[in-house]
């Protein structure tokens, strides 16, 4: 597994990543910092399995979360006039910031969905 994502990360918040992305950087971070390559990554892995009491596949996974939402393109609410950027760590499937995301901003969009909805690309 190539780690040299590592090196090209953007400042971040780390509050932002999911909890498995926080493990798979951390994970990720001893890995690289402890030089394990090639075959001896796969040690690093059981290491890790081990010290965490988790199985081998779930290190990977949480190391594959963190580089997929570190290395991801920044997101932002699509209302109206807002532009706020969406965490790191935030479903795909997420349109809206914490401030519109509430019940009231969902029913202000679908009462008015001129004055609150960007226009289409």
């Amino acid at each position: 597994m190539d780690l040299t994502w590592l090196h090209d990360l953007p400042p971040f918040n780390k509050d932002e990543l999911s909890r498995e992305a926080r493990l798979g950087l951390g994970a990720a971070r001893h890995m690289h910092d402890a030089k394990y390559v090639g075959n001896d990554f796969g040690y690093g892995v059981r290491e890790l399995a081990s010290h965490h009491s988790r199985d081998e596949r779930t290190i990977r996974r949480w190391i594959r979360k963190a580089h997929d939402e570190l290395t991801r393109e920044p997101r932002f609410c699509k209302e109206k006039q807002c532009g706020a950027r969406l965490p790191l760590g935030a479903r795909t499937s997420r349109r809206y910031c914490d401030q519109h995301a509430g019940n009231a901003a969902r029913v202000q969009r679908h009462r008015h969905p001129a004055k609150t909805r960007r226009a289409r690309n």
